[in-house]
């Protein structure tokens, strides 16, 4: 969409300017402007009729809590909910897969390619099985770690440069490398081609990880901290919270996919001592980030526990929106992109009509 963005005779677009404040009215019931800034010193004010906040989880609490030249405890923050329930899906790698049960896994949740895009299968617990269980939303799925310098993992750093268009240094030696890598090469375009699957080398490992959601957690949150950035504004303090809530979970979905995969004497799990041991899964190599960052500016109906309602307004703030992950009161079990953008969508056309109306 940025080269329709750039295109349109309706929109114009700032770079590298960055917005430090929104200014509200003396009640603080009304946005009235924005202040930005860029690294020349230069400082803009944009005022407009209606302002939706698209900065990111994280920024957008930044953002609310930074305006406070009205409000002392920042923007739509008048009941202390800002940055608030912060939350993310927490991924534990929980175990590897035997080598002599390699090829049967493969062969059953290997990533197959459908027009050029690459799909995983997800195990994802049922709603019935949550409920007997007492779950929150969990999957597992297969993940495939190819060994660095090999040559799935140089083709992979080509294809991800050239469509990020990153064409540098690094991808000009990756380019010289190609030739060198020819058979696999061959072999990951017929899969693709041919197979529909994606090509996993021999020496890659098979690895099996499991999602889980968090349960809401009111001091999970975002803060800000007394430092500043280098155009004046304070920088974020994260304090994720993983609860035992996460951690019961993931060791309880463990222990019905063992028992799924032993039934049908799929694969021999090699689990990780974190998973027999109930080990704290909190810290170290074991636990990933999945990058779903959510929360801190969770919609709801009670200003009281949230911070916009269901139109993504913020509470108090006739004309502030929320475009985010952020207004997300709990993650699920899947990405929260498309969640967000059909948000995203559902507000322009609200405020598409209420600006012709």
């Amino acid at each position: 969409m940025g080269k329709d963005c750039l295109a349109s005779k309706a929109i114009t677009i700032f770079t590298h300017t960055n917005v430090l404040s929104i200014d509200v009215t003396a009640n603080g019931d009304a946005a009235r402007s924005v202040t930005a800034t860029n690294y020349s010193g230069i400082t803009y004010k944009f005022v407009a009729n209606q302002f939706a906040i698209c900065t990111g989880t994280i920024e957008a609490s930044c953002l609310l809590l930074a305006s406070s030249a009205v409000c002392p405890q920042g923007v739509g923050n008048c009941r202390g909910q800002v940055g608030r329930y912060f939350h993310d899906h927490v991924e534990v790698r929980v175990a590897d897969i035997a080598p002599e049960d390699r090829g049967r896994v493969l062969r059953a949740f290997a990533p197959y390619m459908r027009d050029g895009t690459s799909y995983r299968a997800k195990l994802e617990a049922t709603a019935e099985l949550r409920a007997e269980r007492g779950l929150l939303s969990v999957a597992g799925q297969f993940s495939i770690e190819e060994p660095p310098g090999s040559g799935v993992d140089l083709i992979r750093r080509v294809l991800r440069d050239i469509q990020n268009g990153r064409l540098n240094r690094d991808f000009q030696r990756d380019m010289l490398a190609m030739p060198a890598a020819s058979a696999e090469v061959v072999k990951f375009v017929v899969a693709a081609k041919v197979r529909n699957r994606r090509y996993v080398s021999k020496l890659a490992r098979v690895v099996l990880d499991i999602d889980v959601e968090q349960r809401p957690d009111c001091e999970s949150r975002i803060r800000l901290a007394e430092e500043t950035d280098a155009l004046g504004m304070r920088k974020a303090i994260l304090d994720w919270r993983i609860s035992d809530d996460e951690r019961e979970c993931l060791h309880s979905y463990a222990q019905e996919l063992e028992s799924l995969f032993r039934e049908n004497n799929l694969a021999t799990i090699r689990w990780k001592p974190l998973i027999t041991a109930k080990g704290d899964f909190s810290h170290g190599g074991n636990r990933l980030d999945t990058f779903h960052m959510m929360g801190g500016t969770r919609m709801g109906v009670d200003p009281a526990t949230s911070v916009v309602d269901s139109s993504l307004k913020v509470h108090g703030v006739e004309n502030l929106y929320i475009v985010s992950c952020s207004v997300f009161p709990t993650g699920g079990s899947s990405n929260p992109t498309f969640t967000m953008m059909a948000l995203a969508l559902r507000l322009a056309d609200r405020l598409q009509v209420g600006s012709v109306a």
